[in-house]
């Protein structure tokens, strides 16, 4: 559905945030587009260009915060813990 504010935030996923609750919003008002570190990845811009393009958001902003877990690690260790830990399916 297109926000009612025609707003969107994109934000990190952590449990702390509560974004709707910002400057007044409700759920409807704004669009929340969250992912480890609030980073602009593809697919956050991908979320961006379909709240903008076809949901009618005019307005958005990236918020990020303090003591965020995705400072204690890096790539080389996320593809580590991937590369020991995921096993290939087998039919």
């Amino acid at each position: 559905m297109p926000p009612g504010r025609q707003f969107a935030i994109l934000t990190c996923m952590d449990t702390r945030l509560d974004p709707a609750k910002y400057d007044g919003l409700s759920e409807e008002d704004t669009h929340v587009i969250c992912n480890a570190g609030g980073r602009a990845n593809g697919d956050a811009i991908r979320s961006l260009v379909i709240s903008y393009k076809l949901l009618g958001t005019r307005e958005w902003c990236v918020l990020h915060h303090t003591d965020c877990g995705m400072e204690t690690f890096n790539n080389e260790i996320m593809g580590d813990l991937l590369a020991s830990s995921l096993k290939t399916s087998t039919v």
